[in-house]
């Protein structure tokens, strides 16, 4: 029935299959996808998410769960399983991030959660916080879905972020660490400590929290004695500040002595982290001499905050469907031969190695990849999580993008280039064009992401503005502009949205409005850079782009004429607020496709 597209007629039949034998998760899921054809995409999910109560160990259902959530298919009102939901959460090869926020916003309708956001917003979030925790610890506080999300992915809700702030004040300022015994209240905790580590602690801190941070007194030698209270400390200190800046060098055998056990399960794991961090990235330090003023500007700031901290990343096992995507820009005798012998790769610029993954996994064992970039630190938390996904055609270097061009090893050698968002942060990005273009092998392609002048127009004014601090900030700075820029945001549509992800991690508020250094572009002018630099412009990066040109000018052909993609972008002024993605190649290599 469902090959004939006969879909209220499979409902019926996998919904008798789901009563027959209700602990049965492949029924669910068979009847979740047969909703799927008939477009009930809310009672799909509720279907899978109940198929991963019984069988949590299924990806296939947590990844059609996430695909559906990613799409924005899901109603965060739905009926959703909330161990389901949370079972989900346990897979990192799917879009957790998504998740999450869905997580949140599901949990936004629940009555606990309601109640608080209620009463912080027509109240105070002290009084909603000390409501949850001050005699007994809340229902909201001991929600294993909440907790969940807590520790998975930053919170990207400004009303969810002001009560959890008030939470931290509150056990910070007002509970004594008697209150601390309770162990539902301490697994709150721990999961907000997590919360504040992948938000980097960006949330605001009042003048009242500063002095009583600084009048804690933590004894370290205690605590590593096993004195529960001064462990308990330590927790609450790391709902302010990395916890490394708080243990040091401390020994791994003194920080199994600290009580409570969940306090040093997450001291133990967040240590092991940090001394493995440092020691990849101790390793690629000195294999590349940097000396570009401007890029080690650039270094200096990743090597401070790598960006994105990412934890989790989607790969579909449809690598066919990702192929196609590059049908149009590579050709199809291109591909041909892709899939069926080696090829080289370069990711210049590479960050924290989320591209790089992806890059590994879509295009294959013949991939060869070679990622590059000017942080140690951002290298070294890349190699990590290629190990964690199995990446193992990956090479990581530390190399300035300014040097590759002249290095005769990597001359004429890739066929594929990728360097997104890169070249707009160096101080001279043509000449940046230049150097990987020189890596370029005949017939290769390269995919440039820049910034767009239109789309950012709104950001670029900021800068202009008394208020703002500029790139070289203090955290303290950066939180209070955050603030400052958060609420003006939350008043106003378009750009001036507070759910941009990068608004809350450091990392990422500095990658988008604090950046040492940035260039923004018009169409215009990367026509006028492709006729300097003998290149050809093949294509934006997502086919759908295309279309949306084609509906706009009905004659057009694939890729584009850029004039007229000019023309489109002043009509539609946010459609590349990410960035300009496209694909490129030296000008004569062969004819376009259409």
């Amino acid at each position: 029935m469902m090959a004939q597209r006969n879909y209220r007629g499979a409902i019926e039949a996998y919904a008798k299959a789901v009563k027959s034998d209700p602990k049965s998760a492949v029924a669910r899921h068979d009847l979740a996808i047969a909703n799927i054809g008939a477009g009930d995409y809310e009672s799909a999910g509720v279907l899978l998410t109940e198929a991963l109560r019984i069988r949590p160990d299924l990806l296939a259902i947590a990844r059609r769960f996430d695909e559906l959530a990613d799409a924005g298919q899901l109603p965060a009102s739905a009926n959703f399983d909330s161990f389901g939901l949370k079972a989900a959460l346990e897979f990192d090869t799917i879009n957790r991030d998504d998740l999450c926020a869905l997580a949140v916003e599901h949990l936004m309708h629940k009555p606990e959660l309601r109640t608080a956001l209620e009463t912080s917003r027509k109240e105070n979030g002290r009084t909603a916080a000390l409501n949850l925790c001050r005699d007994a610890t809340g229902a909201l506080l001991r929600d294993d879905l909440l907790k969940k999300a807590l520790a998975t992915a930053f919170v990207t809700s400004p009303e969810l972020e002001h009560l959890l702030t008030a939470l931290r004040k509150v056990i910070l300022l007002d509970l004594p660490l008697e209150r601390l015994q309770d162990r539902s209240l301490v697994s709150f905790i721990i999961a907000l400590a997590q919360q504040c580590q992948l938000n980097e602690h960006i949330w605001d801190i009042t003048e009242a929290e500063e002095t009583a941070l600084s009048g804690l007194e933590f004894r370290l030698e205690s605590a590593a004695t096993g004195d529960a209270a001064e462990g308990l400390k330590l927790l609450i200190i790391s709902l302010y500040k990395p916890i490394d800046d708080v243990i040091g060098a401390t020994s791994i055998e003194a920080l199994k002595q600290i009580r409570p056990t969940a306090v040093r399960d997450l001291l133990l794991d967040r240590h092991a982290v940090a001394v493995d961090l440092q020691a990849r990235a101790q390793s690629f330090r000195g294999n590349s001499k940097i000396t570009d003023p401007t890029s080690l500007n650039v270094a200096n700031q990743y090597e401070r905050n790598p960006f994105p901290r990412w934890t989790s990343v989607a790969l579909s096992d449809n690598r066919a469907a990702f192929f196609e995507m590059l049908r149009l820009p590579f050709g199809a005798d291109k591909l041909d031969k892709m899939g069926k012998a080696t090829f080289q790769v370069l990711i210049a610029g590479c960050g924290t190695g989320l591209q790089a993954v992806k890059a590994a996994h879509y295009f294959g064992p013949n991939a060869k990849i070679t990622a590059i970039d000017l942080s140690t630190a951002s290298l070294a938390y890349a190699e990590r999580m290629a190990e964690k996904f199995g990446a193992k055609n990956i090479s990581f270097l530390q190399a300035d993008i300014l040097d590759i061009g002249k290095n005769p090893q990597f001359a004429n050698r890739f066929d594929i280039i990728e360097c997104i968002g890169v070249l707009h942060h160096m101080a001279n990005p043509l000449l940046g064009l230049a150097s990987i273009k020189a890596c370029l092998a005949p017939s290769g392609l390269m995919l440039i992401a820049l910034y767009s002048e239109i789309a950012r127009h709104e950001w670029t004014q900021l800068k202009s503005q008394s208020e703002y601090p500029g790139g070289s900030c203090d955290d303290m700075a950066l939180r209070s502009y955050r603030q400052s820029l958060l609420a003006r945001m939350t008043a106003k549509s378009g750009p001036w949205s507070p759910k941009s992800r990068d608004l809350y991690t450091v990392s990422g508020f500095r990658d988008l409005f604090l950046h040492v250094m940035e260039h923004r572009y018009t169409l215009p002018q990367i026509k006028r850079i492709f006729g300097d630099e003998k290149l050809v412009f093949r294509g934006f990066a997502d086919p759908q782009d295309f279309n949306r040109l084609k509906k706009r000018f009905t004659d057009e052909a694939w890729p584009g004429n850029l004039d007229r993609w000019a023309a489109f972008e002043q009509e539609n002024p946010h459609h590349f607020m990410q960035m300009y993605f496209f694909w490129c190649g030296r000008s004569g290599d062969y004819v376009l496709p259409g």
